[in-house]
């Protein structure tokens, strides 16, 4: 199987205007510094990426929730919103699983 990345949060740039206040990544500069981010990527089936595409976060939850077992998946579609936070505290949890599983015990 395929498995290609797909941004979780995204939007159109015309639709990208400042939101700073509640912690949304809307703006387009704002945006693009934290859309590449670990925390901020999804392993999906290639059909399910195309379908994706680059939505806001709700449109793509219901895309994301095609994607039958993925834990990796669910952790990111039980959220209410996709905001910094929610970015970078996922991105802690990858880093920390990363640093364990493939770490030197030595």
């Amino acid at each position: 199987m395929d498995a290609h990345a797909n941004e979780v949060s995204t939007g159109s740039r015309s639709d990208r205007v400042a939101s700073l206040a509640d912690g949304k990544l809307n703006t387009g500069e704002i945006l693009e510094q934290h859309v590449h981010r670990i925390g901020n990527l999804l392993l999906l089936p290639q059909k399910l990426n195309s379908k994706a595409t680059r939505d806001g976060f709700a449109a793509k939850k219901s895309v994301f929730a095609k994607s039958e077992g993925l834990r990796i998946v669910k952790e990111v579609t039980d959220k209410d919103d996709w905001r910094e936070i929610e970015m970078e505290e996922r991105e802690k949890r990858i880093l920390e699983w990363a640093k364990t599983a493939w770490g030197d015990s030595q």
